[in-house]
């Protein structure tokens, strides 16, 4: 890989108009006729032998405190030349100078295609999380599925009566201040040790996933939808053991997150929440959209898994569109090692 002839410059005013065709339309509206350098926003631009030759762009989080690099692309003809690397040693020296330890990568695939930055992407050092997956199916045909009345979602058995499904909505109405602050206690916890973990070691995962993962009940709508949702009630003792909250539209229902008690995950009750959806996915004949957070491959087999068993009892799955969101963060040490060891 010859890196010789390649040159990093900040873009301006004066020289964004070489740049701009490698970014979107969007993307240009959004910048205006300035570049947002004084945002909290750096534009960076490579040439490979006095040629405009590729971009980046990154953004710093106040609010977070982090640094992304949110856009990056060199046009295929100059690809494989050393050009993305030069890219992301200048992002890493922003975050450096920036007092950042790391610089964090996020970005989307849609139809879960490994692009040449998907692939650039896992070459750096460090893991690459899949922290997003969402797909769509559409919804089955009539005489195509089992009874509605039949749990064909459940992966294996389920203690009949100990459990009573009702209604989200009357679920939270039941809920005290205690109980509400609670979650929002753990869901705070959740996103400040998520923050921190893109670098830990496996069983830091496992610790996160089995002690301080959480996603609340209690999503807002976002595309003016109504809120729809199961919650699994243990009978004897009263206790909220698990639920599925989603936001259905004229078009789709939409899962947002779906949670299961640490105490009950022996008690396989994420199969009766999948199969409340698809009941409502078959009355209303919308497709079905499922937003699941994947930290790993075995919490995607684990959220997956009831969807699995569902396609295989009888179930037609066809998936309409399928995206998966990345995230992936680089260390910066005082010595820089990391930066030139890419």
């Amino acid at each position: 890989m010859n890196t010789n002839g390649i040159e990093i410059e900040a873009l301006h005013v004066f020289n964004r108009k070489y740049y701009q065709r490698f970014f979107s339309t969007s993307q240009l509206m959004l910048f205006g006729n300035s570049v947002p350098q004084d945002k909290g926003e750096r534009l960076l631009g490579a040439r490979f032998n006095g040629e405009p030759a590729g971009v980046a762009w990154i953004v710093t989080e106040k609010s977070l405190g982090l640094i992304y690099l949110t856009y990056i692309y060199v046009a295929p003809i100059y690809r494989r030349q050393g050009i993305g690397r030069k890219l992301v040693r200048q992002a890493l020296r922003v975050a450096e100078e920036a007092g950042e330890d790391g610089l964090y990568i996020n970005f989307t695939l849609d139809d879960g295609e490994r692009t040449p930055f998907w692939h650039f992407a896992n070459s750096l050092p460090g893991p690459l999380v899949l922290e997003l997956l969402s797909f769509w199916e559409a919804a089955p045909q009539p005489g195509e599925m089992s009874s509605p009345a039949e749990r064909t979602v459940k992966s294996r058995s389920v203690e009949e009566g100990r459990w009573q499904l009702l209604p989200i909505g009357e679920i939270l109405a039941g809920m005290d201040e205690d109980m509400i602050r609670s979650m929002g206690q753990r869901q705070e916890r959740h996103r400040q040790r998520m923050n921190g973990l893109m670098l830990q070691p496996p069983s830091a995962w496992r610790d996160f996933l089995r002690n301080d993962a959480f996603f609340s009940p209690f999503i807002k709508p976002e595309a003016g939808g109504e809120v729809i949702g199961w919650g699994c009630v243990e009978r004897s003792s009263g206790q909220l053991a698990a639920w599925i909250v989603a936001e259905e539209t004229e078009k789709e229902i939409h899962v947002h997150c779906s949670f299961t008690e640490p105490s009950f995950r022996n008690a396989n009750l994420y199969g009766l929440l999948v199969e409340k959806i698809y009941v409502r996915v078959r009355e209303s004949g919308k497709c079905a959209h499922w937003q699941v957070p994947c930290w790993s491959q075995a919490t995607q087999r684990v959220w997956l898994r009831g969807l699995n068993n569902y396609r295989n009892a009888g179930g037609r799955k066809e998936v309409v569109w399928w995206k998966e969101g990345y995230l992936k963060k680089i260390n910066v040490d005082v010595s820089n090692r990391s930066v030139n060891s890419i």
